[in-house]
């Protein structure tokens, strides 16, 4: 074989491996052009593993077969691996992922992540209800994340889901990016009903206008937050919350926390905007500071109508021009126990209600549990001192059994139990290596 032909030989193998491996890396991620169509919904789901039964799910490994889901809203799912939406951006005309579930059909199988997430997802749907990766469901969600978010929508919007209706269980999964629209925006639910969400966390930032919240904007009808938690920043205009904007008709918020600063007209505050109609607010607190005109409050706005407050604390800075507490901005029938505000860090003296306000050394360290009358410190709450070995210096109470001491909540289980067969990388793999070693033999030649 002459020089010119090897060299020739050589240069076709690149160009060959090369596409190949561009082309496996394109369909690896699950990436489109665009969208996939309505009509081919059953078909992509006919070509995953499983069938779509809660004990044989489908198992989704790609972007195409998770937006395939609008086309079998009742039945079962399971992720099969990470998967990459970042070309959703390209999608419908700019409009993005089109939210899973509807008002007139929502949701209702089983989804579980197994600890995979969805990265990148973007949706650009200003005008529309029920906006998030699902629209609406009426069934349960656990150990799936929502990551590098980008979405908008108008009301009913969230990272993971917009609207929650009927008895609906949310375990164990988190969101990150950007969530916009104008009422009930929450970072990870627009707005839950009869709804409990545990041991699940929102990093997004989180823009609205009416009920918005870190985690949920709207938590109401019996709903139950628990174990729960939320870091990024919270801006917008009425019930305005670190962790939820509106927290009514005897739901309730225990085990939770909040780290998001939080700015707002009224009433807004540091976990919850407006607590209402029997809501519940216990063994949870707030450290991000928080900005508005009025009922402006370091853990809540303004707490009415038969609603409590109780074993919860505050730290951080609040400011506002009226109805503005330490703890809470305005309370109105409402009770008001064991809890306590920073008037230090708060820079506040005052707050409603029949909080009590100590500073930084009463709160922190073993001094809490003389100071912070009415919190367990066997069963419920933990101190923070410089002694502890996972401690530098003295700090706030932690809740006990919460996500705090297990920030990473959700942990894959891809390791004890497979789904779906040969990646596409490792048929690229075989490839490369079988044509490397032809190209070898042709050389020799």
């Amino acid at each position: 074989m002459t020089y010119v032909n090897k060299k020739a030989i050589l240069k076709v193998g690149v160009i060959i491996i090369l596409g190949v491996v561009l082309a496996s890396a394109t369909i690896s991620a699950g990436v489109l052009a665009d969208a996939p169509a309505e009509s081919e919904y059953s078909d992509i789901l006919n070509n995953t593993d499983g069938d779509g039964t809660l004990s044989n799910p489908y198992v989704l490994t790609k972007l195409d077969e998770l937006q395939a889901v609008q086309g079998d809203l009742s039945s079962h799912y399971v992720l099969g691996n990470d998967i990459n939406a970042s070309e959703t951006e390209m999608w419908n005309s700019g409009a993005g992922f089109k939210p899973i579930g509807s008002l007139s059909n929502s949701f209702s199988g089983n989804f579980d992540g197994k600890g995979y997430t969805v990265d990148g997802l973007y949706i650009n749907r200003p005008n529309i209800y029920r906006v998030g990766l699902f629209g609406i469901i009426s069934s349960d969600i656990k150990n799936i994340g929502v990551t590098n978010i980008d979405i908008q929508g108008m009301n009913d919007v969230g990272g993971l889901v917009g609207f929650t209706e009927g008895s609906t269980t949310i375990t164990n999964s988190f969101s990150s990016g950007n969530v916009s629209g104008g009422i009930e925006v929450g970072g990870l639910v627009g707005a839950v009903t009869n709804t409990t969400i545990e041991k699940s966390y929102s990093h997004s930032s989180v823009n609205g206008n009416y009920k918005v919240g870190g985690l949920v904007g709207e938590n109401i009808l019996s709903s139950n937050i628990t174990q729960s938690y939320s870091t990024g920043a919270v801006s917008g205009n009425s019930d305005v919350g670190g962790l939820v904007g509106h927290n009514r008709d005897s739901s309730n918020i225990t085990k939770s926390y909040s780290h998001s600063n939080v700015s707002g007209d009224s009433p807004v505050g540091g976990l919850v905007g407006y607590n209402v109609y029997g809501g519940s607010i216990t063994q949870s607190y707030s450290t991000g500071a928080v900005s508005g005109n009025s009922d402006v409050g370091g853990l809540v706005g303004e707490n009415r109508d038969s609603s409590n407050i109780t074993k919860s604390y505050s730290t951080g800075l609040v400011s506002g021009n009226s109805d503005v507490g330490g703890l809470l901005g305005y309370n109105d029938d409402s009770t008001v126990k064991d809890s306590y505000w920073n008037v230090e860090t708060s820079n506040k003296s005052t707050s409603a209600g029949s909080a009590i306000g100590l500073t930084t050394a009463d709160m922190t360290g073993s001094e809490a549990a003389t100071n912070m009358v009415g919190f367990d410190f066997k069963s419920e709450w933990r101190t923070v001192s410089a002694s502890d070995a996972d401690s530098a210096a003295d700090s706030y109470p932690i809740i006990l059994d919460s996500s705090e001491e297990e920030e990473a909540v959700i942990v894959s289980e891809s390791s004890s139990e497979e789904y779906g067969g040969m990646s596409t990388l490792v048929y690229v793999a075989l490839f490369f290596g079988i044509f490397s070693v032809m190209v070898l033999l042709l050389v020799k030649d």
